[in-house]
């Protein structure tokens, strides 16, 4: 593993499970209200990361087309649409 995917496999999130937990165990007031309410943290990347999700499986669908099979490329359009679907659900369509 070169030293590059080390970084970013084992220790980015080692750290950042790390910081979590600490502020969970020093600062539970921040916590409860910064990351876990309504218009939280987690509450708001929430569907962030379900739209970057689709993204990158339009990408695939549009960067691999002719190169894999068939059904490959239908399965990264489902993903792109799964995605989607549950990033407007996350945000309630806009409402």
């Amino acid at each position: 593993m070169t030293r590059k995917a080390f970084v970013g496999y084992v220790v980015v999130p080692t750290l950042a499970t790390a910081s979590y937990l600490i502020c969970l165990w020093f600062f539970p007031n921040l916590a409860k209200h910064v990351l876990h309410s309504e218009r939280g943290l987690v509450e708001l990347a929430t569907p962030l990361a379900f739209l970057a999700a689709s993204c990158l499986g339009w990408r695939l669908l549009v960067k691999t087309r002719g190169a894999v099979p068939r059904w490959a490329s239908a399965v990264y359009g489902l993903f792109a649409l799964a995605g989607l679907f549950v990033a407007l659900e996350e945000v309630s369509y806009g409402q």
